[in-house]
């Protein structure tokens, strides 16, 4: 009996494997409404924006009022979110220890903080090759009849 092998089409693929621990997992996780940071002005003057994750949390702070930041900043409520919701004690203590004149600087520091921290948690290994096979095929030949 003779077989023939019908050549494979072998193609790669470079892909990008991203290796982060269980703790980045959960630091960068998308939150519930309930768990998402909601951002105030005051007592009882809500802006109506939240954040439900930490990237979402940068974007809010590079566009939220001032009144809001300076609200939130001075009780400790940027610090505690990341350390009790987003169990990130790390940033929770880069954010404590602002210390800026209050203006245009809060934003900037605070947005440099998580940023920094946004790109620590985001560790990239190096590129990884992957063979993706498509299955050979065995064609048996029929062997001819004499007669």
């Amino acid at each position: 009996m003779e077989m023939e092998l019908v050549p494979n089409d072998v193609r790669s693929l470079r892909v990008i494997a991203r290796a982060r621990p269980a703790k980045a997992i959960r630091t960068l996780r998308t939150l519930s409404n309930e768990e998402a940071f909601h951002f105030y002005e005051g007592i009882n003057k809500p802006t109506g924006e939240r954040a439900r994750s930490l990237r979402d949390f940068l974007g809010r702070i590079e566009s939220v009022k001032l009144e809001s930041l300076i609200f939130h900043f001075e009780r400790n409520d940027f610090k505690n979110w990341v350390e009790n919701t987003l169990e990130d004690p790390k940033l929770g203590e880069k954010l404590e220890k602002i210390h800026v004149t209050y203006g245009k600087n809060l934003r900037v520091e605070i947005c440099s903080v998580v940023r920094d921290r946004l790109d620590e948690l985001a560790v990239v290994s190096d590129p990884v090759t992957f063979y993706f096979v498509e299955p050979a095929t065995i064609k048996q030949k029929r062997a001819r009849q004499t007669r």
